[in-house]
């Protein structure tokens, strides 16, 4: 329930903001939201993420207006098969995007894996979508939308590297 998730948000931001004396603060909402294992086996749905985000949003910036409230935390999926049922990132910002999720998040958080692939392959020419550069595609997706302005914050990120020959 949307509803129920955007006051349980509002009475976190108050409970954080009254314990850390102005710090400066950032809440992700929800981690992954473009694979199922995240909404506990249900398909993703941009448009009801979207609707999780214009709920917390509000709340969140009632009781801390210099709070950052992190959309998305999108996985780079890149139409690989990860999971039953799962959406590609960029589908999913886009949708996102569709739903009207522009105003209801300060930064995109993104989790930019590389896996095997060297930290300059290119996000356009590359084979995969799975590059620690994808976040450059996320961000592409934001201006064309009219978000050039926001950032991409990485709250992920790995890098898994090839096993080398131990008998050397």
């Amino acid at each position: 329930n949307a509803a129920d998730f955007g006051r349980f948000a509002g009475a976190l931001a108050a409970r954080v903001r009254s314990r850390l004396n102005g710090q400066q603060v950032a809440y992700e909402i929800w981690n992954e939201p473009n694979t199922d294992f995240e909404w506990g086996g249900l398909c993703p749905d941009p448009a009801r993420y979207t609707g999780l985000l214009r709920a917390a949003y509000p709340q969140i910036k009632a009781v801390d207006a210099s709070a950052t409230v992190a959309g998305g935390a999108l996985t780079t999926v890149a139409e690989v098969r990860l999971t039953s049922c799962h959406m590609d990132d960029l589908i999913f910002l886009q949708g996102m995007y569709n739903a009207g999720a522009a105003p209801y998040f300060d930064v995109l958080a993104d989790h930019p894996y590389g896996y095997i692939s060297t930290p300059e392959a290119d996000p356009i020419t590359s084979q995969s979508g799975l590059l620690f550069r994808r976040a450059e595609r996320h961000h592409a997706y934001m201006v064309a939308n009219g978000d050039g302005n926001k950032q991409n914050w990485a709250t992920e990120i790995d890098r898994k590297r090839p096993r080398r020959n131990s008998s050397h």
